[in-house]
């Protein structure tokens, strides 16, 4: 790659990354700082030679038990950027649990999707999939999170307000959890806030620091690469759109999975069958995810879908 392609193709990378930290409601912008350059490299780990299978992990789960439902932000942007894998070449599969399996259905359905999907809801069995895959059983080039909760530092996962969900979450953040083996596969994370997989990555102080955001909410489970967004769905867009500019085979493949009619077509069948509710708002919407509306949302898609099918170009200086 020229030198000079070579700079515009960081220059759009930020602008993508840019568009998708537009309107965090969280303060997620104010930590940009810490993860320069994760998402050119998370795009370029899944380019490489020894990228082959992919596993995605989502679901959040909001209210009670006995009466919650999993938000829409997490399952749509994971299926889209399960569905855009799979059709360019990957084996991907989705881990969720029980609580969040009809709202990742839903979304394959919608899509007409081809991927795997995995529920496990025990430790006992998240802990044998993980030793499964270091002793070299199936195991994948990458593990990525999309906007699920993991624990703080009182080993408790929180939601925003910090209310205990350790009842209605599977603990699925020990998949990223190295302890004292290495993990043998890429972990990245796409996040919208503390609590989540791949914020350990984020210093304590920086958390603290940030008056959108508590400290006793904090994700204390890291990933190598951590991809920030204003709404975690937007973030798994850029994801994709990082790789199809990175490489033009895999631009007709992008439109297949996302746009602005995909992102439609979800909300509607996870609202008309009354699966998961808006998390921020805590109800169903046809209209919103995470409390932003659609409208917003889909210009945010489609800028960024513009930005990756045209190609590594000059961009504006706003976003």
């Amino acid at each position: 790659m020229e030198k000079g392609n070579q700079e515009l193709t960081v220059q759009s990378i930020s602008a993508i990354q840019a568009l998708v930290l537009q309107h965090a409601k969280r303060g997620t912008d104010r930590l940009a700082p810490h993860t320069v350059g994760h998402l050119e490299a998370a795009a370029r780990s899944l380019l490489g030679a020894s990228a082959s299978r992919v596993c995605i992990v989502t679901g959040f789960f909001v209210g009670p038990a006995d009466s919650g439902h999993p938000e829409t932000d997490g399952p749509i942007g994971a299926s889209q950027l399960a569905h855009f894998l799979k059709l360019s070449g990957y084996d991907v599969e989705i881990i969720t649990d029980t609580r969040c399996q009809r709202a990742v259905e839903s979304c394959k359905a919608t899509l007409g999707a081809e991927f795997g999907l995995c529920v496990l809801d025990r430790a006992e069995e998240i802990t044998a999939l993980r030793s499964a895959w270091i002793a070299g059983a199936h195991t994948p080039s990458h593990l990525i999170s999309i906007e699920r909760p993991a624990p703080s530092r009182d080993g408790h996962p929180r939601n925003m307000r910090g209310d205990d969900l350790s009842e209605v979450t599977a603990p699925l953040h020990m998949l990223f959890e190295a302890n004292e083996t290495p993990l043998p596969y890429t972990t990245i994370s796409i996040c919208d806030g503390a609590n989540e997989i791949g914020m350990g990555a984020i210093p304590a102080d920086a958390i603290a620091a940030n008056g959108h955001m508590h400290a006793e909410i904090h994700s204390t489970t890291a990933a190598q690469y951590l991809v920030l967004a204003g709404v975690a769905n937007w973030g798994a867009t850029a994801l994709a759109a990082t790789l199809a500019l990175l490489s033009a085979a895999l631009r007709t493949n992008l439109t297949r999975a996302f746009g602005v009619d995909q992102e439609n077509r979800l909300r509607a069948a996870l609202f008309d069958e009354w699966i998961a509710v808006d998390g921020a708002l805590a109800k169903f919407s046809r209209d919103t995810v995470d409390g932003i509306e659609a409208q917003l949302g889909n210009a945010v898609t489609q800028k960024v879908l513009d930005i990756a099918l045209r190609g590594p170009q000059e961009q504006d200086q706003e976003p």
